[in-house]
Parts: structure tokens; C-alpha cells; sequence
């Protein structure tokens, strides 16, 4: 068996790759890592078994930055968005050997169709893995109050669209006040996916203390938007206690996680518009309220003011017919004591005069008036002569006139 020295060898699979891989080739792989130096880009590309994370093949590659310049004059959209772990390539690539350094891809063009349709492929999966579990809508069923105010932010903080909104809510002309918190986020890059799901854990850790949450961001490329069809993020948001608005800025295309929130918006302004919408709708339905309230107490007013005034004169004719029974009643009564008193007053005078002639008759002045005379001694009536004596001088009281005598004797029976 013939053997070889590592020198050998090396240099004998390099001829090998020379001879078989003259032209360069496309190939597709999954970016495992990025650094940059110097303005190059040397990238670790990887290819994973089926679904699992299990890495089934491994090369590095290096992106010139003179080839990167010539890529990116006629690559549509921003070619770094497309060089992020996780992201899926397919690279017209070199293939080299070198005894020392080993097996290398030279990268030498990018076919961003490709990317953009494993993009949509992983969408429409994760579209159908949420229809399976049931959480289309789940969100849009959480109560939002008719007026929001206090507001959970997730956005990033130098996002044009962040401060978009905050002008357009701060500047409203209604004199609108809001409580806003911001939960700073990544909104392009790697580090989106944990960013984003850490700040939908901490609003969630936080939901009483808010009306709402919002996700915002100005626009992007498909690819810059591909964190909001990741299937964890899309369950978090789906599955939040909070109603979540989204305005991710795209418009034309919906991404997952705007078919599984409250309400999605177009923009971060539109949905600062949508807010306040809201609050005007209701401050108008409180004045509507408000103006019927007015109509119905003052309609109310009105008919009771009728219903008093016809009270009045029932009471009016009624007082009146009360008064006239009153009074004939009281007539009725008053007739009746009169006959009463007359029959009392008859029969007190038929008493007063039979009184009137008994002491007409007992009068001392009617038995003068008969012939008879009364003695009074002393100024008491004489009624015998045991009380007097010779010399004593008594009085005699005739009908008309009276007379002083002089006793000189008495006679005793």
C-alpha cells in the first residue's frame, strides 16, 4: 500500500478540487457566523440535518470586500441584511485548498431570490403550525379600552418610526395625555429574535400596569422583517394578555405577527392615528351621550313640569271639592249642635225657671208681702224668745217699712 507524507496528501487534494471545480459553483448552505475585518467578511457556513440543529456539513467563506463592493451596486436592497446568522444563502462560490489553512469557499455573487423564498417558505410554515394551534385571532379577542392611554413600546429607540409615533401621539391636537414606557429592541440585525422575545416577556410580567402594547418600526426589506415570522415570537405576541398593536412599516405584505395581533397597522404613525381615533371616537360617543342626557333631562323636565301643573289643578279641584264637603259637613255638624244647644238651653231655662219661681216663692219679701213680718235681733233672724230680754231692742221687717220695738215683757207658751 502505497503511502503519503501530509504534504503529499494536501497537495493532492488540492489538484483534485483544482481539476473538478475549475468554474465556480452555487451552493446553498445556512450562515452560522459573521465577522468583519478590514472590510472583508469571512463567514461560517453550515448545513443542518432536516429540521433538527444538528450540523451535518461545515465550510468557511470569505466575502472580499473588493467583490462585495461589485455585489452591492447591483444587489437589491442592503447586502448586509442578507449576511446574518440563521440567515439561508445560496452563494456562487470558489472552492480552494490550501496544505495549511484547509478547505475555503471564495464567495464571489449572492442570489437574494433565494433567501427571500426560504423566507417565505419558513412563513407559510409557521402560518400553518399557528392555524394548527389555534391562535389566529386569539389576540384580537383581548379587551382594549375605549380610552388608552398607558401605553408598553416595543421598538427601537433610534427607529425612525419610534419617534414618528411619539411626535404624532405628543403633538395631537385634542390635548390627549399618555403614560408611554419604552422597552428598548433591536428591530434589525441578529439580534432581533431574543431581543424582541425578552421584551414581550417583560410586558407580559407587566400587563396590569398597561392598556396595551405596541411593536413598531420604521420600513424594511422582507428580510429585515423576517424576525416577525419566527414562530416563537409570533406564539408570544398570539398568546400575550395585553391587546398588541403592531406597526412594523411595511405595506404591502403582512408578516406573521401581524395576522396574530389585536390589530395590525401599516405604519408606526398609523397606528399612533388608530390611538388616538379611538379616544376621539369615545370623547364623541360621551358628547352624544352627554347632549341626549341634556335633551332627556330637560324632555323629562318638561313633562313633569305638565304633570305638576295638571296635578295642581286636580289637586286645585280637588281641594275645592274637599272643602265644599268640608264645609257642608261641617254645617251638617254645626246644625245639629245648635239644635242640641237649643234643646239644652230650653230645657235649662224651663229648670232656671222652675228655680226662679221656688225661690219666688221662698223670697222672705213674697211672705211679707202675705202679711207676715221677720224679727231680727242682734242682726240674726228671731226665731224664739230664749234669746232675748227685758230692754233688749229688736227689729221688725214688714213687706214695705220696718219698725225698732223695745222688749218689756215676755210671754212663755
Amino acid at each position: 500500500m502505497k503511502s503519503y507524507t501530509l504534504k503529499e496528501l494536501t497537495e493532492y487534494i488540492h489538484r483534485v478540487l483544482a481539476l473538478n471545480f475549475q468554474e465556480p459553483l452555487w451552493v446553498k448552505a445556512e450562515i452560522l457566523q459573521v465577522n468583519h475585518s478590514r472590510g472583508h467578511t469571512y463567514l461560517e457556513l453550515v448545513e443542518k440535518a432536516g429540521e433538527s440543529d444538528q450540523v451535518s456539513a461545515q465550510v468557511p467563506a470569505v466575502l472580499w470586500s473588493g467583490t462585495k463592493n461589485k455585489i452591492k451596486k447591483d444587489f437589491p436592497g442592503n447586502l448586509e441584511d442578507y449576511l446574518n446568522p440563521g440567515t439561508e444563502v445560496s452563494l456562487l462560490v470558489a472552492v480552494t485548498y490550501h496544505s495549511v489553512y484547509g478547505l475555503k469557499l471564495t464567495v464571489q455573487n449572492i442570489d437574494p431570490a433565494y433567501t427571500l423564498g426560504k423566507l417565505e417558505l419558513l412563513k407559510q410554515r409557521t402560518l400553518k403550525q399557528i392555524q394548527k394551534e389555534g391562535l389566529i385571532g386569539l389576540n384580537a379577542e383581548k379587551y382594549l379600552p375605549p380610552v388608552i392611554q398607558r401605553i408598553a413600546i416595543i421598538s427601537s429607540p433610534t427607529a425612525s418610526g419610534f419617534q414618528d409615533f411619539i411626535q404624532h401621539l405628543e403633538n395631537n391636537p385634542f390635548g390627549y395625555n399618555f403614560d408611554l414606557r419604552l422597552f428598548p429592541t433591536a428591530m434589525q440585525g441578529a439580534n432581533v429574535l431574543p431581543e424582541l422575545l425578552d421584551s414581550l416577556k417583560s410586558v407580559e410580567n407587566q400587563s396590569p400596569f398597561f392598556d396595551c402594547a405596541i411593536i413598531i418600526r420604521g420600513g424594511g426589506s422582507k428580510l429585515d422583517l423576517s424576525a416577525f415570522d419566527h414562530l416563537e415570537i409570533s406564539r408570544a405576541v398570539a398568546m400575550a394578555s395585553l391587546p398588541i398593536l403592531t406597526g412594523i412599516g411595511h405595506e404591502t405584505d403582512f408578516s406573521v405577527v401581524d395576522s396574530v395581533s389585536f390589530k395590525a397597522l401599516k405604519t408606526p404613525t398609523a397606528v399612533a392615528a388608530f390611538i388616538l381615533d379611538r379616544n376621539m371616537e369615545f370623547v364623541s360617543e360621551m358628547d352624544v351621550l352627554r347632549e341626549r342626557l341634556v335633551n332627556a333631562c330637560f324632555t323629562n323636565l318638561a313633562n313633569q313640569s305638565n304633570q305638576v301643573l295638571a296635578l295642581k289643578g286636580e289637586l286645585h279641584h280637588a281641594s275645592r271639592h274637599f272643602l265644599d264637603q268640608s264645609q257642608y259637613v261641617l254645617q251638617q255638624q254645626i246644625n245639629k249642635l245648635q239644635h242640641k244647644l237649643s234643646q239644652y238651653l230650653q230645657k235649662r231655662n224651663g229648670e232656671l225657671d222652675n228655680l226662679h219661681q221656688k225661690l219666688v216663692l221662698l223670697n222672705p219679701l213674697t211672705v211679707l208681702k202675705r202679711g207676715y213680718s221677720l224679727t231680727t235681733y242682734q242682726g240674726k233672724i228671731l226665731k224664739n224668745t230664749d234669746e232675748l230680754k227685758k230692754g233688749s231692742s229688736v227689729e221688725t221687717r214688714l213687706f214695705e217699712g220696718s219698725f225698732t220695738s223695745e222688749i218689756k215683757d215676755i210671754l212663755y207658751d
